[in-house]
């Protein structure tokens, strides 16, 4: 697959607090590969940060981050329901607290020029656009053809997108 006119560049945060942490990034790496239609073009090193709006009793749990940069012939809301399959398969449990522990997290960050609707997608979208942007200022996003440009917006939401 090659970055064709029927192809779409899809970011994808990847998180997880739960060891084995490391693993958990890896197995989901794998999993994103084997999304028919889409390769893993590149991957970020992995991150250790702070959880950022999580409850008290979950502070002291650090997360390993990474984004995945895919290139995918599928339609964004397919590759979404793609992604929140796979952090059911890896054992993510959805429940009325929100940002507890987690095996695994997959944001979708970025899908072509799409602009993201928050209140569809069900999620801190500024949390996520955060946590992308401080990984792309650390320059963890900007080898090789791909730059991911990112500017801020109050309160804290961001756009990304990815320029060749």
């Amino acid at each position: 697959m090659s970055d064709a006119p029927d192809t779409t560049l899809a970011v994808v945060s990847l998180g997880s607090n739960i060891e084995p942490r490391a693993q958990r990034l890896a197995d989901a790496r794998a999993a994103l590969a084997a999304i028919p239609q889409t390769r893993v073009v590149k991957a970020s090193s992995v991150r250790e940060t702070e959880p950022v709006d999580v409850p008290e009793e979950f502070r002291c749990q650090r997360f390993l981050n990474q984004v995945v940069v895919c290139e995918t012939a599928l339609e964004a809301h397919d590759f979404l329901h793609r992604l929140q399959a796979i952090e059911t398969e890896q054992g993510r449990v959805r429940g009325p607290v929100r940002n507890v522990p987690r095996t695994i997290d997959l944001d979708l960050v970025a899908f072509g020029d799409l602009v993201l609707d928050e209140t569809a997608c069900g999620g801190p979208a500024g949390l996520c656009f955060s946590r992308m942007n401080y990984s792309c200022a650390s320059g963890v996003c900007s080898a090789g053809a791909f730059h991911i440009i990112s500017t801020t917006r109050p309160p804290a939401m961001a756009a990304t997108r990815i320029v060749a």
